[in-house]
Formats: structure tokens, C-alpha cells, sequence
């Protein structure tokens, strides 16, 4: 009984539009915890596979979309878990492309999914900033995801000056895209194919350009929508205080 109301109010969480808020959090935990556990541990893969593992799953849970998308993005989501299964059990080069496609595809949809519900003609909300936000970081883990599967492909598509080994962790990779997105470049990895330097191009633009247009827009529109709401509440509270009064005066005399 118990664990029926748990898992009734789990879901219920889970459909609601404060589920992104879990999401953002995770998102952000997630991608901070990634890079320190890239370091040479005993249990550093299988604690990856279980961050990892666990994003796809808030994913799927965290927007509404009709059926049939929902269910490609659970399979997006199932074939990307298999994969990541079969990758560290037998590392083998297809099997990491196919992960890292498969992920790339789930994420693309999932931050699609979420533009759109940031993007609905409706009164701005926290929760629609907090979506364009998740958009922002989803984005640069596609992008870590795609510079991944070029590396893999050419190893020789990145100058890594401080690293000499050509078996490069993800991290490192998610390193490099979330310093060009936020336009930081520390300049420790650099792009020689052409085809991450097209990436790297459009991920700047991006930086620059997505929040100012969406993110900043959002928070202007939640800004108006307060204060909106604030003048109706004191105009409905003075309209209440007027026909209190005038019922008052109309009410007649007991003496």
C-alpha cells in the first residue's frame, strides 16, 4: 500500500511541469561529477554508466510529448543503455559509434522536446526559464557526444596538448564543449578536422547568441507576467474592500 502511494506520487512528479527542475538539477550534478570521476579509479566507468544511465532515465520522464514520440524516445533511450552495456562489456569501435548515435539522437529529441514546451504561447513561467536553461546544457552534451564519435573515427581531428595518450576520456571531450559554448576557449584543446571546426563555429554562436535571445527574453517576459499578476492581485483585493464596503452600507440598521 505503501509503496503504491510512493510510486502514484513519484509519477505524478513526474508529469508535472516542476519535473524539470529535477532535470536542470540532475543535469548540472551530473555533468560537474563527470570530469572528476574521468581520473584513473578502480570504479570510474561503472560510476559513469550509472550517471549516465540515470540521465536518460529523468529524461524520458521529464517531458510530455504525444505517444508516438514518446515511445522513439524511450527507444532511443533503451538502445543507448544497450549499447553503453555492451561498450563496457566489449569495447569494440562500432559498438562505441553506435552508443554515442544513439545518445546524441535521444538527447537532440529530448532537448527538441523541451524547446518546444519553452517556446509554447503561454505566461512565462520559472519553469519555462529553468527548460531554456536545460536546453543550453543539452546542447553542449550533444556536442561532447558528436566530438566523441569524430574522435573515435579520426583520432587525429583534435591537438590535445597537455594529454599524450590517444585513448581520450568523454570528459575531456565535455570539457571542450562546454568551454567553447560558454565562450572561455582555455585553449588546451584544439580542433584540426574540418569538421569539428564547423561544430566549434556553431557552438560559439550558439553561446552567444541563445541566451541572450531566449534566455534573457524569458526572464524579461516572467519579470512582466509578477508584476502583472501583482497589480491584478491589488486591484481584485480593492475591488473586494469596495463591495465590502458598499454591502456594508446596504445592509440595514439593527438599532
Amino acid at each position: 500500500m505503501a509503496m503504491n502511494k510512493f510510486l502514484r506520487r513519484n509519477f505524478a512528479f513526474w508529469t508535472q511541469e516542476r519535473s524539470l527542475t529535477a532535470l536542470l538539477v540532475y543535469l548540472l550534478t551530473s555533468i560537474l561529477l563527470w570530469i572528476p570521476l574521468s581520473e584513473n579509479v578502480p570504479w570510474e566507468e561503472l560510476a559513469q554508466d550509472i550517471i549516465f544511465n540515470l540521465i536518460l532515465l529523468a529524461g524520458c520522464f521529464s517531458v510530455t510529448a504525444p505517444v508516438t514520440i514518446k515511445m522513439v524516445l524511450y527507444l532511443l533511450a533503451v538502445n543507448a543503455f544497450l549499447f553503453r552495456g555492451l561498450e563496457f562489456l566489449n569495447p569494440q569501435l562500432i559498438v562505441q559509434q553506435m552508443e554515442l548515435l544513439m545518445s546524441a539522437m535521444f538527447f537532440s529529441l529530448l532537448g527538441g522536446l523541451t524547446m518546444k514546451y519553452v517556446l509554447q504561447d503561454e505566461e512565462s513561467t520559472s519553469y519555462r526559464i529553468q527548460g531554456a536553461i536545460v536546453v543550453y546544457i543539452i546542447v553542449g552534451l550533444v556536442c561532447a557526444l558528436l566530438y566523441q564519435l569524430i574522435h573515435i573515427n579520426n583520432p587525429e581531428a583534435f591537438d590535445f596538448t597537455k594529454l599524450k595518450s590517444t585513448d581520450i576520456p568523454f570528459a575531456h571531450l565535455l570539457y571542450f564543449s562546454f568551454t567553447i559554448q560558454t565562450t572561455v576557449g582555455s585553449g588546451d584543446i584544439f580542433p584540426v578536422a574540418p569538421w569539428p571546426k564547423s561544430m566549434v563555429i556553431f557552438q560559439s554562436m550558439f553561446g552567444m547568441l541563445y541566451p541572450v535571445v531566449i534566455i534573457a527574453r524569458l526572464v524579461t517576459l516572467e519579470i512582466e507576467y509578477t508584476k502583472q499578476r501583482g497589480f491584478r492581485k491589488k486591484e481584485n483585493d480593492h475591488q473586494y474592500a469596495e463591495h465590502h464596503i458598499a454591502t456594508k452600507k446596504k445592509e440595514p440598521s439593527r438599532e
